[in-house]
């Protein structure tokens, strides 16, 4: 409650910010850990190549991040392919998405950003659906960026 609606879509699968939450609970319950949040963008043309992709921006909570990130990103993929059907069409043999990556942000990364964007809207919530101009600002507060 209190999310802006809408959908993310790479591949005309119009994701929902609904079933990104049920993946990201499928690969919680998978790869246990533990988040402070979470929200999804598209990456087109990754490596050149005509394909696509989910990134999916993630705050674990300190000392909780999974042990395999690898195989959280394959646990929130599989979440997907039950949620949305013409994700998991598109998935299929990698015709035109390719698995979802996750960026790990810094502790406090999805405080910081909230900050920046809402400018102190303490009624802000973190998006589930990120569009180009946030994710460009979010990646400042990914895990291992200057």
């Amino acid at each position: 409650m209190g999310r802006l609606s809408g959908c993310l879509s790479v591949t005309q699968e119009l994701t929902t910010h609904v079933e990104i939450e049920r993946a990201m609970e499928h690969a919680i319950q998978a790869v246990p850990c533990r988040t402070v949040d979470f929200g999804a963008a598209g990456e087109v043309g990754v490596d050149g190549r005509a394909k696509s992709r989910y990134q999916l921006f993630v705050e674990f909570q300190e000392g909780a991040a999974p042990a395999n990130l690898a195989a959280f990103a394959t646990a929130f993929d599989e979440g997907m392919c039950t949620q949305n059907r013409v994700y998991r069409e598109h998935r299929s043999g990698e015709v035109a998405l390719l698995p979802a990556r996750v960026v790990q942000l810094n502790s406090g990364g999805a405080r910081a950003f909230l900050e920046e964007v809402t400018r102190g809207n303490v009624q802000g919530k973190f998006p589930r659906i990120i569009d180009e101009t946030k994710k460009k600002l979010l990646w400042k507060h990914v895990k291992g960026s200057p």
